[in-house]
């Protein structure tokens, strides 16, 4: 996807993002990549894993390097920071043949750790990360700049297909995260369940509803291919009338655990299955058009271990990293058959922004949906 948009453009976006970002730690994300297509083929178990002559390059080049920083802040839902580190080292050394030390960065938000690297690589010096686990619209700026490391990914690893791809082919969908309302089992009778997202303007729910600080979320159902900017404005209006309890989104993740809040107009599916699984009375329900967030990988200009990071993600999107994905975070890419984000996409309708729609309005939606819910 040729992205035709100016650095201009996208600064003010990103400093009202890193504004934002001081704020709440972590600003949501708000664009998506390819439309759902058939994934690549299945990674070849490590033994059968050829290494073309552009490969083995990297694979020599990175026995050098023989670390990497992982700039990750996605919070932790299965497993903990050094058993998410072992699993991806273990994942290379099978993979590839060779030992890299995962290390993890989680100290900034996304919007936050996209432009201290802007600035670190404007400024001449070489970033922090070596691989960025970021939201696709967070990014864009290193894009738009020329500032992402380019890599052959389809050449490289034969399981990576075109729709794995973002950013023009510079960048690889890691995952595709699902956000719908969430409800405690406990106060909220099955007959009650909010079946659409206008069941959520119910009165009954006013002064019971959480939903997040941000409001990117809301910008996705803007699009033309969606409700259109008039209808999502009402809908964001009657809603403001809720008068919801607002949080990050492990806030609200627990506003509902701990009964505060009957209901979440917005969670993500992974914290809520993360704190179901440990017995909390939380569930989720499945409203169309499902809102969908992406995550994406990317190697900054001037990353010290390059292509350690490139190994690192073109194994994340492997078979293996996928499991080892929905295994600590509860998250998969909808793009990888047979994953439980694939699966769960089938036969439903998506909310998938386009990135064009999403630079040129989302920070101006944003605004005016902020200014009639967090003002309330």
């Amino acid at each position: 996807m040729r992205i035709l948009v100016t650095s201009s453009a996208i600064r003010p976006a990103l400093a009202a993002c890193v504004i934002l970002s001081l704020i709440t730690v972590a600003c949501a994300p708000s664009a998506a990549g390819p439309q759902p297509q058939a994934g690549g083929v299945s990674p070849p178990k490590p033994a059968q894993v050829a290494q073309s002559p552009a490969l083995a390059e990297i694979v020599r080049k990175a026995r050098d390097e023989r670390e990497l920083i992982l700039q990750m802040s996605e919070p932790y839902r299965r497993m903990n920071t050094a058993e998410a580190a072992r699993a991806m080292s273990a994942g290379i050394k099978n993979t590839f043949g060779v030992d890299i030390n995962v290390r993890f960065d989680s100290s900034l938000g996304f919007p936050a750790a996209a432009a201290k690297t802007l600035n670190e690589i404007q400024a001449g010096g070489a970033p922090s990360y070596d691989l960025m686990f970021q939201i696709n619209t967070g990014a864009t700026a290193l894009y738009n700049e020329g500032l992402l490391e380019r890599f052959d990914w389809l050449g490289l690893f034969p399981w990576l297909a075109d729709s794995d791809l973002d950013y023009n082919g510079q960048a690889l969908i890691a995952t595709t995260q699902y956000v719908l309302p969430a409800y405690n089992t406990n106060l909220v009778r099955a007959t009650d369940v909010p079946r659409t997202w206008e069941d959520l303007l119910d009165p009954k729910w006013k002064g019971k509803i959480a939903s997040t600080i941000y409001q990117d979320s809301w910008t996705q159902l803007a699009e033309p291919a969606q409700w259109g900017e008039e209808r999502t404005l009402e809908f964001v209006r009657r809603f403001a009338d809720q008068e919801p309890k607002l949080g990050r989104f492990p806030e609200v993740n627990q506003k509902v655990v701990s009964g505060e809040a009957s209901l979440a107009a917005l969670n993500h599916v992974a914290f809520t299955i993360a704190s179901k699984e440990q017995g909390a009375p939380i569930d989720y329900v499945i409203v169309e058009p499902m809102i969908v967030f992406v995550s994406i990988l990317i190697v900054p200009k001037g990353a010290k271990h390059a292509n350690a990071a490139a190994l690192l993600a073109g194994w994340i999107l492997s078979d293996e990293g996928q499991r080892m994905l929905e295994d600590g975070w509860a998250s998969t890419s909808l793009y990888k058959s047979g994953t439980p984000a694939a699966e769960l996409a089938v036969g439903r309708r998506l909310a998938l922004p386009t990135l064009e729609f999403q630079l040129a309005n989302t920070m101006r939606l944003q605004k005016q949906y902020e200014d009639l819910i967090i003002k309330k």
